[in-house]
């Protein structure tokens, strides 16, 4: 099954020094999601990411704390 594709540009705030990983994440989310032909389930994950991460840490102390989580995601 062939589907139509749009471009859609996203503005947000994240922390100094995360830009770059950030829009990646979103992609590959959106890329996984999509490969698995699975809309019902792209439409739920992007419901579930609203509102901000308030904190008071550094953006490299916020990378150092995902790359700690990451091998415990897969």
């Amino acid at each position: 099954m062939v589907r139509k594709v749009g471009k859609v540009v996203i503005k947000i705030n994240v922390p100094d020094g995360m830009e770059e990983f950030v829009r990646r994440e979103v992609e590959n989310f959106v890329k996984t999601l999509i490969e698995k032909e699975d809309l019902e389930e792209l439409i739920k994950g992007f419901r579930s990411l609203k509102g901000i991460l308030k904190t008071k840490k550094s953006a490299k102390e916020l990378k150092v704390d995902l790359y700690e989580e990451l091998p415990s995601l897969y």
